[in-house]
């Protein structure tokens, strides 16, 4: 597997919390599981990666849950 070089500009902290999000899906070995415990796990790794490169934790949050929306998947339609 190729690595590659992401520069994430945290001074644009709703672009960044996708980037983080886009890479951490990228990463993923297999397709992600369609329950909420995963995405829940997800979402909780993206925001504490943002916050811990100074993202504030309610942009890091709310960003998140788009990026989520933004790829199809919602929270609602997954079974539990």
């Amino acid at each position: 597997k190729r690595k590659r070089t992401v520069v994430i500009d945290y001074s644009q902290p709703t672009k960044a919390v996708h980037a983080i999000a886009d890479i951490f899906y990228n990463d993923l070995q297999t397709p992600a599981p369609n329950n909420r415990r995963w995405w829940s796990t997800f979402r909780a790794k993206v925001v504490a990666e943002c916050i811990a490169n100074g993202v504030n934790k309610t942009t890091a949050a709310v960003q998140t849950t788009k990026w989520m929306a933004n790829n199809g998947f919602n929270f609602r339609s997954l079974p539990f």
